[in-house]
């Protein structure tokens, strides 16, 4: 009789284990040279839909290798959308602006829409956004990279920048915190910055599709590659735990590019 109840006891145990079927699907959005590749995570389970776009400048280098290793995580719940590589000819020549642009659509963040009215300025742009309003996400993370430190430049270095709202805004106080604990030079820790620039894919997202956005801004002077990724994957890791859409555990052992990321692994 005791075996018995002791197998109805393991029994009703594995029946309360979450099941996940992730599924994970890709495409492309744009054309020619600017054609790029965007995946899908989708948990399976109801919650946020979270858009992280990289690379919007070409030189900025440490978000799309980070995105990249974003979109190997276990969700929980929720979905992501990832754009690693939004300006890939930029990307491949290493340069800030889209190459061969006119100089007045050379910056693809400042291309897209800034009233209801207005279209997105260039071919890159108006890929991203029809991506965008197509997912309606309701989070959206652009990761990019500033020449210097904010709090001893006028870069955006090392920064959050939140659109206006309460939300975004206390998310990225959390996220601060997260970044912040792993940084001992007061120079170089992360402050809050608000609202992103006009005509960004944060500020047009946030006000155009009330979409709650942020701009990830590490810096890259001084600071090697692998850090500026890694403090990428802190942010957004301690964004989506906030979301319960992955795990807040911690396995040191863990390869920083798959499963849960390991925040205290080497740089």
């Amino acid at each position: 009789m005791k075996r018995y109840a002791l197998r109805i006891v393991l029994l009703v145990l594995l029946l309360s284990v979450p099941v996940f079927s992730q599924e994970h699907s890709s495409g492309t959005i744009g054309r020619g040279d600017g054609q790029t590749n965007f995946y899908v995570i989708d948990s399976g389970v109801a919650g946020p839909v979270v858009m992280i776009t990289a690379g919007i400048h070409g030189n900025e280098i440490a978000g799309p290798q980070a995105a990249d290793q974003i979109r190997q995580w276990t969700l929980k719940r929720g979905t992501l959308i990832i754009v690693p590589e939004a300006n890939r000819p930029a990307l491949k020549k290493n340069t800030r602006n889209v190459p061969r642009a006119d100089k007045e659509i050379e910056d693809l963040n400042r291309n897209f829409p800034v009233t209801r009215e207005e279209k997105p300025k260039c071919p890159l742009s108006t890929a991203l956004w029809k991506l965008t309003e197509s997912r309606k996400p309701d989070w959206l993370l652009d990761l990019h990279e500033g020449r210097d430190f904010a709090r001893t430049s006028t870069s955006v270095g090392s920064s959050i920048i939140a659109d206006r709202s309460p939300e975004a805004k206390k998310q990225a106080q959390k996220m601060l915190d997260s970044i912040n604990d792993t940084i001992t030079e007061s120079q170089k820790k992360f402050l809050l910055k608000s609202p992103p620039a006009k005509g960004s894919l944060a500020r047009a997202a946030s006000e155009l599709m009330g979409t709650r956005s942020f701009i990830l801004e590490t810096t890259r002077k001084d600071q090697p590659l692998s850090l500026r990724i890694r403090q990428h994957r802190i942010m957004v890791h301690r964004f989506l735990t906030e979301l319960k859409m992955i795990s807040s555990g911690i396995d040191p052992e863990n390869d920083c590019s798959t499963n849960v990321p390991s925040i205290v692994c080497d740089e």
